[in-house]
């Protein structure tokens, strides 16, 4: 029978000195202490669905010949989170058994990758039992195996693993049912498409390259930020009277002020502004000093600069930082470093001081020195230590890094998906030098201010009205962006009220109180409603969009199998075989599970919602969700951006540029210092996108030996 009508299963169960959840699966397999317990493996006939041939390999033992063959054939390999077992495959046991042929990225089939594509969960464990497999996983063995990955101990530092036979053997039947488990989501789950497949295999490679880390430098930098905490913790004790003694204890703040009158429930990242701002309304500067400790703490790297120490290979780079699909909509999401997780680096304001701590990274200088300097000149030191995350990946020897960030591309997309046509055209004209940027421009269409007269708080209002405001957020989403902006509510509410009619303010004065005001009194409440009724009022089709994809997923979800479209055809619906499917203008498609029609009672009005399930971004638990218009929104145009930046990948991929990051809009690639050159990167980042005619696009692209874009 030939090789490809046959489909291989296979499933390794290992044991390191390391963590494996810390280091990734590259440092994990480079260790000299890795090794094999036991690699299960099956042949399965692809037209019959037969068992040809399956075993137990367990080091020392006869090749498995069947299984070698298989493999060196190019034949499939099914796995879960293949990247594991090819990276071990390569790497533990090639490393013993270099006769062994290599397993490549071409011929892997990864089921997790496919479970993410449906918006499924990605573990094995959780994955079965949503898809209600026949077998599930062992919980009893899994049990066992996170005790055998590990050292018993240690004998003069080299580590002693657990080699009892009958455990060796209860870890085997284990992975054996992880291979059934496996089977049968590899018989669930649809294939990838060819264009998915593609962009899969791409991820690999970008996985495998991994960036370049300044190992001194992080080093260092994690050093200055344990000084840095030191004497946060050390201010924080003094000023709270010893009731809060680091600055990591959030309870103890919330406490602590709630003591002093000043009301609080969180001191969550979106409230320290809020805080801050009443507490100098209080007149306590004690207590904006312990919010302002609490928010440079949440900037703390220290977690992160040990991610970078702990996930570096022996060649010095960080791999394995992208999950493919890692959000519904398709955008990846991180891992270990999470460099989508990074702070921007705005260059005026920003990049200065990273680049100072730098000079003080490459000096002798201690720890405390260092803290001393910065603190000397004004730079705050955990908070520029956060903001030189990025700056830590660098180019090799030879090398440099080309970067290219999609302007604003969220949006184009939205304005060009609803439709909403004059701000397509005032894309166009400042894309060409003619017009005034879209936050002047935002500003003055939501309060019918003169572009020439908008001031710089004016636009600042415009700019988190762009940011916050295009996937039906209302004033949470736009307290929320503010904050981030270090722009206050009262400031906003000010302007607003100098720029609307006294109708207008009394109309928003009414509503106060019968909604959620996010503790703000009356006027700072009513300045943020009246800046967002405003911008929706200036994007009619923007809005309108929101409303005819809800109608379009529920005419869906209740006549399935029929397509119900939205955005002029753009986009449109179909719920079949147990999900919601929405097809994206690329037509590519996004997937809900288990969607169903609900009644709710909003002010008395019934009303059809839809709910499907998810896992929880909170509580990584799979269960109910809900859908509205904002959402579906969201995932159209960030699905659609996906889709933009992967035809610019492949473009840039072909020509030469190796990538070695996405971080959302933005690619980065190393290249030679003497090959290629910006202009050439950003324009192929702006390759032709066929389906996408009359969206304007932009990208602006830069070149460094450190990332610091």
């Amino acid at each position: 029978m030939p090789m490809s009508k046959q489909t291989c299963h296979l499933d390794f169960e290992t044991f390191n000195d390391r963590d494996l959840r810390k280091t990734g699966v590259h440092a994990y397999s480079e260790s000299p202490y890795a090794g094999i317990y036991v690699l299960r493996w099956r042949l399965i006939d692809e037209e019959n669905k037969w068992i040809v041939a399956e075993g137990d390999w367990r080091p020392g033992g006869d090749d498995p010949l069947d299984l070698l063959a298989h493999v060196e054939s190019g034949g499939r390999v099914v796995a879960h989170n293949a990247i594991f077992e090819r990276t071990t495959w390569n790497l533990v046991l090639r490393r013993d058994a270099p006769h062994w042929p290599p397993l490549r990225i071409e011929q892997q089939d990864c089921t997790m990758a496919r479970a993410a594509a449906l918006a499924l969960p990605q573990g094995l464990d959780m994955l079965a039992s949503v898809l209600r497999t026949p077998v599930q996983k062992d919980k009893e063995g899994y049990a066992l195996m996170l005790r055998m990955c590990r050292p018993r101990g240690f004998d003069n530092g080299v580590p002693i693993f657990d080699r009892d036979p009958e455990h060796i053997e209860r870890l085997s039947r284990y992975c054996g049912i992880d291979v059934d488990t496996e089977c049968t989501v590899d018989e669930a789950l649809p294939r990838l498409s060819a264009e998915e497949r593609r962009v899969w295999e791409l991820d690999q490679r970008i996985n495998d390259r991994g960036v370049l880390i300044d190992e001194r430098a992080v080093q260092r930098a994690g050093d200055v930020a344990h000084e840095a905490i030191k004497r946060a913790n050390e201010r924080m004790w003094y000023l709270t009277d010893g009731d809060v003694q680091k600055v990591t204890q959030t309870r103890a703040i919330v406490e602590w002020l709630n003591k002093r009158g000043i009301p609080c429930e969180s001191v969550a990242k979106g409230e320290h502004e809020e805080l801050i701002a009443g507490a100098e309304l209080y007149g306590d500067t004690d207590a904006q000093e312990v919010v302002a400790l609490r928010r440079a703490a949440g900037k703390a790297s220290t977690a992160k600069y040990r991610a970078m120490r702990e996930s570096v290979s022996r060649d010095g780079r960080c791999k394995g930082m992208l999950n493919y699909h890692g959000a519904g909509p398709g955008r990846w999401a991180g891992r270990l470093v999470q460099p989508q997780n990074f702070p921007r680096v705005d260059p005026d304001r920003d990049l200065p001081r990273v680049e100072t701590l730098h000079e003080f990274l490459e000096t002798r200088m201690s720890a405390r020195e260092i803290v001393d300097s910065l603190e000397m000149l004004g730079i705050e030191p955990l908070e520029t230590l956060s903001k030189a995350l990025r700056s830590m990946f660098i180019a090799g020897p030879g090398n440099r890094l080309v970067g290219g960030d999609y302007s604003n591309i969220e949006g184009r997309l939205n304005a060009w998906i609803s439709g909403e046509a004059w701000k397509l055209q005032a894309f166009r004209e400042y894309d060409a030098g003619s017009g005034p940027d879209l936050y002047l421009l935002s500003y003055s269409r939501s309060f019918g201010t003169p572009v020439a007269d908008v001031s710089k708080p004016q636009r600042q209002i415009g700019k988190v009205q762009e940011l916050a405001l295009g996937y039906q957020g209302s004033v949470g989403a736009y307290l929320s962006m503010a904050a981030n902006y270090f722009i206050k509510p009262h400031d906003v509410a000010v302007v607003a009220r100098a720029a609307v009619s006294d109708e207008q303010w009394r109309a928003a004065e009414d509503k106060y109180g019968s909604r959620n005001t996010y503790g703000l009194d009356r006027f700072d409440w009513c300045g943020l409603f009246v800046t967002v009724s405003n911008w929706r009022a200036a994007h009619p089709d923007l809005v309108q969009g929101w409303w005819d994809l809800q109608d379009a997923a529920i005419a869906a979800v209740g006549s399935p199998g029929t397509k119900h479209f939205a955005y002029d055809g753009k986009a449109a619906y179909i719920a079949a075989n147990g999900f919601l499917f929405c097809q994206l203008p690329s037509k590519r498609v996004i997937a809900y599970a288990s969607p169903r029609l609900i009644e709710t009672d909003p002010d008395g009005r019934r009303k059809l919602q839809i709910e499907y399930d998810a896992v929880d971004s909170v509580t990584k638990q799979w269960g109910p969700q809900r859908l509205y218009g904002g959402l579906q929104c969201n995932n159209v145009v960030q699905g659609t951006a996906r889709d933009v930046m992967v035809n610019g990948m492949f473009a840039a991929e072909e020509a030469g540029y190796p990538l070695i990051l996405t971080v959302h809009d933005e690619l980065l690639a190393e290249v030679p210092e003497s090959f290629g050159s910006v202009e050439a990167f950003k324009s192929l980042m702006l390759s032709p996108v066929p389906w996408l005619q009359g969206c304007p696009l932009s990208a602006a692209a830069w070149e460094a030996k450190r990332y610091v874009k």
